[in-house]
């Protein structure tokens, strides 16, 4: 029963923190960034160029609180499944990441919707000339070497465990060579990610310089920081089946989810600048 009762929490935390708060939070702050440029560019800008986009961002957000309704229904259902004494970890572990997907993808459309608007913004502005300026693109530039350190001794012990469970297998183990490989892959999505984002630092015109280079550092740190939980992750649930206690793997599997969604809001925060106590009447216009 305490297995039952730990994923409770931890799925009901994940409703409430990508589906309640991470919408109404993160589209405030978009509406707030908008509407900040149109107030200070010049020459000024009219301020219902931006009632289309207010208008979308408001039903994504009431998609990310319909996802909220999904998933009380769903965790409902599980409960259901978890109180027969023959329950597995498996069809629930399944649904925990892909529930997570629905749950962002309203927050995706925000964020894209957003980034259409700049982008008309941008083409509506007069011509300016470049200047050409010196800018780092190291990846040292963003991060601290320790974080990167920190990837790397993660990897490197993750590909340690699996030489044991290579020695000392479970079933169902496919090996310490499939395992790596698939570590290796997240790995070189996450660098191949960062290097795009390095050598593909587009302007805005709802950025200068130096916010354009808290983005990119922003954008290097989520990145970092979602690789290391996913080999984090892997390494606990290959514990709880070394441990007989596979079925705290969907419990550890939301807990990591809402890990990589708070490293995320923190930079987020910083990035954006959302105030702590955004008024009611947020997005009543």
């Amino acid at each position: 029963m305490l297995e039952m009762y730990g994923f409770i929490a931890a799925f009901t935390a994940q409703i409430l923190i990508f589906s309640v708060l991470g919408p109404l939070r993160l589209i405030d702050g978009l509406r707030g960034q908008i509407e900040g440029f149109i107030a200070e560019r010049t020459p000024p800008i009219d301020p219902d160029a931006a009632s289309g986009t207010y208008r979308r961002l408001r039903l994504f957000r009431l998609l990310g609180l319909g996802t909220a309704v999904v998933g009380l229904l769903l965790l409902i259902v599980m409960i259901g499944y978890m109180l027969r004494p023959d329950w597995h970890d498996g069809p629930i572990e399944g649904v925990v990441p892909f529930f997570f997907l629905l749950q962002v993808l309203p927050i995706l459309l925000a964020f894209l919707t957003a980034g259409r608007f700049h982008e008309v913004l941008k083409r509506s502005l007069p011509p300016q000339k470049r200047k050409a300026v010196l800018q780092p693109r190291g990846l040292f530039d963003f991060v601290p070497r320790s974080t990167v350190v920190l990837a790397v001794v993660v990897y490197v012990l993750f590909i340690s465990f699996l030489l044991y469970l290579d020695r000392h297998p479970f079933p169902g183990f496919a090996g310490a060579l499939v395992n790596i490989v698939g570590v290796t892959l997240i790995y070189a999505l996450v660098s191949l990610s960062i290097y795009v984002t390095l050598r593909k630092m587009a302007s805005s015109p709802l950025q200068g310089r130096e916010d354009r280079m808290r983005s990119v550092g922003l954008a290097v740190r989520i990145c970092i920081s979602a690789g290391i939980v996913c080999v984090v992750g892997l390494s606990l649930n290959f514990a709880l089946v070394l441990l007989d206690q596979q079925r705290w793997e969907p419990t550890f599997g939301s807990i990591s989810l809402i890990v990589i969604g708070l490293l995320t809001r923190l930079a987020l925060k910083e990035q954006m600048r959302i105030p702590e106590n955004p008024g009611p009447a947020a997005l009543t216009n």
